[in-house]
């Protein structure tokens, strides 16, 4: 449990950091959320969360299900095992899964945060 407790904190640490570099450029209205399923439980997402991949040093927002599917992304892309990754897709990103595109994820920033807030309605993952 301890370890849920720090990995939320890095990751809230993480989106505060880069909300105030806001170091990306804004999603396109081009850009298509193409399924709101949490890449790990197989269920409907509910929240929006941030990733960092620490290979690449970017935050990315994902749409999960519950805070621990946050966790074990976040886990496997600092552990760098193989089981979720990230791939550059054109101007975008994939979420992969053992090598299966799972979501169309973007650079975290303020404005892409709100552009796929508004899109979805879901909410930022909050501290537990």
């Amino acid at each position: 449990m301890e370890t849920d407790n720090e990995t939320t904190i890095v990751i809230l640490i993480l989106g505060i950091i880069m909300l105030v570099y806001n170091f990306s450029d804004p999603v396109s209205e081009t850009f298509v959320i193409e399924d709101y399923q949490c890449p790990v439980y197989e269920r409907k997402s509910k929240l929006i969360s941030i990733v960092h991949h620490p290979k690449l040093n970017k935050g990315f927002i994902v749409h999960v299900s519950c805070k621990k599917a946050n966790s074990i992304i976040q886990k496997s892309l600092k552990d760098a095992d193989g089981i979720y990754t990230i791939e550059k897709n054109g101007r975008n990103y994939n979420l992969m899964y053992k090598e299966k595109a799972l979501q169309n994820i973007v650079e975290y920033s303020l404005d892409n945060y709100e552009y796929i807030r508004t899109k979805t309605g879901f909410m930022l993952m909050g501290p537990t």
